[in-house]
């Protein structure tokens, strides 16, 4: 089901604007935030614009 996959992956996007919001608080660009998390530059930028969220380890 398309549908039900999307609806899990997208964030919303006053979770992207907060995660934006902290990240420069913090004085962290994206790559030294994806750095620090052990993901790619590219993962928090897709967070960041709410195409997709983080997905957590089970």
């Amino acid at each position: 089901m398309p549908y039900e996959r999307n609806r899990y992956c997208f964030m919303n996007i006053e979770t992207a604007n907060r995660l934006v919001t902290l990240r420069k608080e913090h004085n962290l660009s994206q790559e030294a935030l994806a750095e620090k998390l052990g993901i790619s530059r590219q993962a928090v930028s897709k967070w960041e614009r709410a195409e997709h969220r983080p997905i957590p380890i089970t």
